[in-house]
This record gives C-alpha cells, sequence and structure tokens, in this order.
C-alpha cells in the first residue's frame, strides 16, 4: 500500500507514518542544503547567507510542493541553494566542493544516526517501536537522499559533478538541452519505477557498510 492510497483506507495510519518520517525529512532536507550554502559561503560566494539559506531552519528550505510529494509519494525535493561560481575563490574547486557538500552531509548523518540506533539497541536495550523506527527513517532517508543526488542527472548534484569535470571538453550546447528537460525525465524515471533497481542496490550496500563499520565500532559485530 502506498501512501497516498494509505491516506484514504487508514487515515490513522497514514497520519502516523507521516510522523514517524517527518522527522528523517527534516533533518535531511536541511542538512543537505544548508551543507551547499556553507560549502559556497567558505568558498567566497555569500549568495546563500544573503538569500537566507545559511541555516538549519526547515522553512528556509522546503518547498511546499516537493514537501508534499516527498510525503505522498516518497519522491520529491527541496528549494535549490542558489550560487554565483564566479564569486568562488577558485571555481573549479568551488563547485565540486559545493556539489558534493549536500551528499557529503546527507552520508555523515546516516553515519552518526546509525552509530545511534545500535547503540540504543545492543547498549541501552531501547525496544520502543516509535523511537528505533524514527531513527531508522532518519537514516534510510539521508542514505537515499545521497545515493539519488549522486544520480548523474540534472538538476542533481552528481550531473553538477560530471559537468564540471566534463566542461570545456563537451559542447555546451550538449548541457543546455539536458538542463531543458532534466527534471521531467528525473520524474518520468522516478514514476516509472526504472530507477527503483539502481536505488535499492545502492542504499542497501551503502546501509551494509554503514552497520559493518558502526557495529564494528561500538563492539557489536
Amino acid at each position: 500500500m502506498t501512501r497516498l492510497s494509505q491516506l484514504f483506507t487508514d487515515p490513522i495510519g497514514f497520519l502516523t507514518s507521516i510522523l514517524l518520517i517527518l522527522p528523517g525529512i527534516l533533518i535531511g532536507l536541511s542538512f543537505h542544503e544548508f551543507a551547499h550554502a556553507l560549502a559556497a559561503d567558505k568558498m567566497g560566494d555569500n549568495t546563500p547567507r544573503s538569500m537566507g539559506r545559511l541555516t538549519l531552519d526547515p522553512f528556509a528550505h522546503f518547498d511546499m510542493m516537493g514537501l508534499g510529494m516527498l510525503l505522498l509519494l516518497g519522491f520529491g525535493y527541496g528549494k535549490p541553494v542558489q550560487v554565483n561560481p564566479a564569486r568562488f575563490k577558485n571555481r573549479f574547486v568551488g563547485e565540486l566542493v559545493v556539489a558534493l557538500a549536500g551528499v557529503v552531509m546527507n552520508f555523515v548523518l546516516a553515519f552518526l544516526f546509525t552509530l545511534l540506533y545500535l547503540a540504543l539497541i545492543f547498549q541501552f536495550g531501547v525496544t520502543d517501536y516509535y523511537v528505533t523506527t524514527i531513527v531508522v527513517n532518519i537514516i534510510s532517508i539521508n542514505i537515499v537522499l545521497m545515493v539519488f543526488n549522486l544520480l548523474p542527472l540534472p538538476p542533481l548534484d552528481g550531473y553538477r559533478v560530471v559537468k564540471r569535470l566534463l566542461i570545456g571538453n563537451v559542447n555546451p550546447t550538449f548541457f543546455w538541452k539536458v538542463e531543458q528537460y532534466g527534471f521531467f525525465i528525473v520524474l518520468i524515471l522516478l514514476a516509472t519505477n526504472i530507477l527503483t533497481p539502481v536505488l535499492t542496490t545502492c542504499t542497501n550496500a551503502v546501509y551494509r557498510f554503514l552497520l559493518d563499520i558502526c557495529g564494528g565500532m561500538l563492539g557489536i559485530f
């Protein structure tokens, strides 16, 4: 049962699932966009700061339609951080750092909450369904955000990295044409589940990696 269909068949279950997943979305997206803003600021561009994006306040980073899609359909988007690469101290390095900042932040969060999850379960004996489910959702959402944003499709971060590495060797018209339809391409790929096997395989691999690393650090596995 999808969350959207659950809204009509099981309203209480729908509300419960929203409350359990919302902290993960708030944390994952807010920190992701904040990381982009902070990286741009450190690279010399104060555009995000001037636009009020250098904050962890979720309201500064959410697009209401994108948030609604996340809650109802399982995929959506936040408000992109606007930057001016011409202001970077080193444009090549700056664009790469800013593009990767969000996914690095999501990985760090997934790592920290995996540590917390394992500590809660194995060291403190916490088995409360709601607590553990919220923590697992935070881990999962951050892993999904990291993996998804690394896809080399516009307007995702992975595309920005590829574009920065290829620019000068590829006709700029190519990038312009791809970017015109990039958002719709991503939506179609998600709606038709074409990306699902790739995303599932990659997210599961990252989750297993984090469990192994964090379990080893805590002496559990």
